[in-house]
């Protein structure tokens, strides 16, 4: 027996279907099943009969099998007591908006919803940011088989405790390069969800700063699964140095990756090679925000010959303890061009550069290296320029 405010809100969906009865009988099916269990959905039945109304029209076949599959999902709702409503108002309408108009991949998400809301309650995890804000924006941003991925991809962070809300809200954003080759989004989702596990652990919030690198390393891939892969996996390695070595883990992420890959990504195997300094340097002890943020843009376009010659000088100046940023940021702009014959002259420049910074760093001059590279040196290989023309 229904409760009276189940029972009238199911007495007005059959009203208001009455030339489609099978909709009203869904409604009450639901209802039942779902206040057997346990599950609290009182006021929002209706929004799953709205919902299974407008996608199945006058298709009472395919109706019933969707009523059917709300219906399966009732003991996952219960586990969240209170929570049930949230699987009506805004997971439900969400997954089906993402089906696209596709009966059986809308059974399929159905299921997959009762999978991660299980996962999550078996692993302690809240379903209200999922519920609320995660699934709806996996409604907006995908279509089709990438909302079956994506949602695959809830449930196995979900069952390593990783609660999955942040990650649909935020990160699922960053996967859109591979949304039309789901093979890719499979390897995508795999490397992410590895990627996010590990930082967790790390430590690391999943929020705004860990989305906005994640988005950036996937731009970079442009679509392509295994490199993004593979540059997460250098990312990953990163991280745990960084936050390892208590450095600044949030402005790394969130300021420092995306120029590098903005500059970088499309050059070959330059974005991956500064993440692979950075690893070192960071190993080192010391921060590579102003090298992922500044770098990239100022030596990053410069010949091969000199690109390689800057990573060997940060390297080398990390592990003597000094911070060479500033030297490679300013300095290699500053002597590469100035004269026909600079890449000629540029391992024994490069070597008087580290001498610089060697010297200034043992003389307690630290604050003073950013100022003299930026702004001394510029203006002294100018003059020098000038001289010799």
């Amino acid at each position: 027996m229904l409760p009276a405010n189940l029972r009238d809100e199911i007495d007005k969906v059959k009203a208001k279907y009455e030339a489609r009865p099978w909709l009203g009988r869904g409604g009450e099916q639901i209802a039942t099943s779902w206040h057997e269990a346990g599950a609290c959905a009182g006021g929002r039945i209706s929004a799953m009969v709205e919902a299974v109304a407008a996608l199945t029209e006058a298709n009472e076949a395919e109706a019933e099998r969707i009523f059917l599959a709300l219906s399966d999902i009732a003991p996952a709702a219960a586990l969240h007591k209170s929570d049930g409503w949230s699987i009506a108002s805004f997971a439900v309408p969400a997954l089906f908006k993402a089906a696209d108009g596709d009966v059986n991949l809308v059974l399929s998400l159905i299921d997959g919803l009762g999978k991660v809301v299980t996962a999550m309650a078996e692993n302690g995890i809240s379903a209200s940011r999922t519920l609320q804000y995660g699934l709806p924006t996996l409604g907006e941003v995908t279509r089709g088989k990438s909302a079956q991925t994506c949602l695959d991809m809830a449930t196995r962070l979900s069952q390593k405790g990783v609660d999955p809300g942040e990650v649909l809200r935020l990160v699922i954003r960053g996967l859109e390069p591979f949304f039309e080759n789901n093979e890719a989004l499979v390897t995508a989702c795999q490397a992410t969800e590895e990627f996010i596990a590990g930082a967790v652990d790390f430590g690391v919030a999943v929020s705004l700063p860990l989305a906005t690198a994640i988005q950036n390393v996937g731009n970079a891939s442009k679509g392509d699964g295994e490199r993004y892969a593979h540059l997460l996996s250098l990312l990953h390695l990163l991280v745990d140095v960084v936050v390892a070595g208590d450095l600044d883990i949030y402005p790394t992420l969130e300021y420092g990756i995306k120029p590098a890959c903005d500059f970088l990504g499309g050059l070959n195997g330059r974005l991956e090679k500064m993440l692979d300094v950075c690893f070192t340097i960071a190993s080192n002890g010391l921060p590579v925000l102003s090298i992922l943020r500044d770098m990239s843009h100022n030596v990053g376009v410069l010949t091969e010959e000199a690109w390689q010659c800057a990573c060997k000088c940060l390297i080398e100046l990390s592990a003597e303890g000094v911070d060479g940023s500033h030297v490679v940021n300013y300095g290699f702009q500053a002597i590469s061009g100035h004269r026909p014959d600079w890449e000629e002259q540029l391992e024994h420049e490069a070597a008087e550069l580290m001498r610089a910074a060697r010297g200034m760093a043992q003389h307690g001059f630290t604050q003073r290296v950013g100022h003299n590279f930026r702004y001394g040196l510029p203006a002294l290989t100018r003059v020098s320029a000038e001289s010799e023309a």
